[in-house]
């Protein structure tokens, strides 16, 4: 078996085996600290597309798969970063493959770097404050504006459930109703017209 355990949250990586084409696994990572949430980033990766590998915001395969959470077809993949927001901190990921050759090699390979840190919701995760949001605390419409342009927009409560997926077309502003919503605090996740998240905390009136 491959998947050994290491101290990730120290430096030790994740790396696809070189060997054994047909093992498929399901691997949980947990922060060293049940205070901290992990983060999983790819630093190169390539997969065939009958190679799948994917990558949930939890401790079991039941939770929900992040944005971008599935990696394949043909897929190369540099700097692709996850962090979880479930109560564990945990990521999960499943790999799956069907053993196909070409030439004597199998095509199917990555290198990802494991690191744990808080989550601080309180504030836009993004260097700058581009993205505007009001009102927060909300009741019925959410307003955000974006200059760089909105492509998708994700919500979860504070346990890593997706509460809500929408697509658009680099829009630069936006109206959310969330008024169905349960009062509470949820975690917004904006990703711009570069694949660029921003994240911030949303609190539900």
């Amino acid at each position: 078996m491959f998947l050994t355990d290491g101290d990730y949250c120290k430096g030790d990586k994740f790396i696809a085996p070189k060997k054994e084409p047909n093992l498929d696994f399901v691997k949980t990572f947990y922060p060293n600290n049940p205070d901290d949430k992990l983060s999983l980033t790819f630093n190169n990766s390539y997969f065939l597309n009958t190679n799948h590998l994917y990558i949930y915001n939890g401790d079991t395969t039941s939770h929900p798969l992040f944005y971008d959470g599935i990696l394949t077809q043909n897929y190369f993949i540099k700097n692709k970063h996850y962090k979880s927001t479930a109560s564990s901190g945990a990521i999960t990921v499943k790999f799956e493959n069907n053993g196909s050759i070409f030439k004597g090699q199998y095509f199917f390979s990555w290198d990802a770097t494991v690191s744990c840190s808080k989550l601080n919701v309180e504030d836009i995760s993004i260097e700058n404050n581009s993205l505007s949001i009001t009102p927060n605390p909300v009741k019925d419409i959410l307003n955000l504006r974006l200059n760089e342009g909105i492509n998708s927009v994700h919500l979860y409560d504070l346990s890593g459930k997706l509460i809500l997926t929408k697509y658009y077309n680099n829009a630069t502003s936006l109206h959310l109703n969330l008024s169905h919503l349960t009062p509470a605090n949820y975690i917004l996740v904006v990703k711009n017209k570069n694949d660029k998240s921003i994240s911030a905390k949303i609190i539900k009136n």
